[in-house]
């Protein structure tokens, strides 16, 4: 027992990894949006029937924080990112919007992870099966949008939610870096301000592909999600550089996936309480 108790110790010793919001503060120097406990599966979404949820009251929290991160202007446009993949960047976005539509707001979230599409897929929305022919699902995206070969109110769908719709992913492409980079891209965000209260866009990991630090130059604000314990702090430091490197105005980061004896005296003072 007393070997097991020290073993446990020695591997907390070693662990290199971002793990709570003073992690972030000291190895990162970003401002802390919130934190968010470690859910457990089927409890991390927001859900239209349960608006006043622990996880509801969560990102009530997180967005008031977020609106005071900008003294001057208005950060309309939000990307939400992370330094590499199972970080929890998708549910974030997810929720947000869906927070916000909940509290009256119209929203438009935009899947820009042209690769992975996770998001689509969150809202039921498929790619054409290329084996089976499938009909798709959707005719056009974001990627169908860039290239020019659709018009804005061709890409914009509906959600069973009220007031927020989502600009999916579209058809696969290889070169998603030049496209985001476009200045077709940087007209749609323009054009995007006039058809919603708050834009949310979904992008792939910083270190994997150039695509995040493209778009973040780009948008109002971004906030960068940690998970708690999944990413080393020198690549969560590297993420943030490059993103710095792009001059991307970042807003601050959340904390994900804290694990309950972690959260603690943190509860109270980054979104989190009972």
């Amino acid at each position: 027992m007393i070997v097991g108790i020290g073993l446990a110790f020695f591997l907390e010793y070693l662990d290199n990894t971002i793990r709570t919001p003073m992690d972030v503060k000291t190895h990162l120097g970003l401002n802390i949006l919130g934190i968010i406990p470690k859910f457990t599966e089927g409890n991390f979404f927001i859900k239209i029937e349960e608006p006043n949820s622990i996880i509801s009251e969560v990102f009530r929290l997180l967005r008031n924080n977020l609106r005071y991160t900008s003294l001057f202007g208005e950060n309309k446009i939000i990307m939400v990112t992370s330094s590499q993949k199972m970080e929890g960047k998708t549910t974030v976005t997810r929720n947000f919007a869906v927070s916000a539509a909940l509290q009256g707001k119209s929203v438009i979230l935009i899947d820009a992870d042209m690769r992975k599409m996770t998001l689509s897929r969150l809202f039921g929305i498929k790619r054409k099966n290329i084996d089976t022919d499938e009909a798709p699902q959707l005719s056009a995206g974001l990627s169908d949008y860039l290239v020019g070969e659709v018009q804005l109110n061709d890409i914009i769908q509906k959600t069973e939610i009220n007031g927020l719709r989502i600009i999916p992913a579209g058809t696969r492409v290889p070169n998603t870096a030049e496209l985001l980079q476009s200045s077709r891209m940087r007209e749609l965000l323009v054009l995007l301000k006039n058809e919603a209260d708050n834009i949310y866009i979904d992008s792939p990991p910083v270190l994997p592909i150039v695509d995040a630090t493209i778009l973040g130059s780009e948008v109002d604000g971004v906030v960068v999600v940690v998970g708690s314990r999944l990413v080393a702090i020198e690549s969560a430091k590297d993420a943030v550089e490059r993103l710095r490197h792009t001059r991307s105005n970042i807003l601050g980061c959340i904390v994900n996936m804290v694990k309950e004896r972690e959260v603690g005296y943190y509860r109270h003072y980054y979104g989190y309480y009972e």
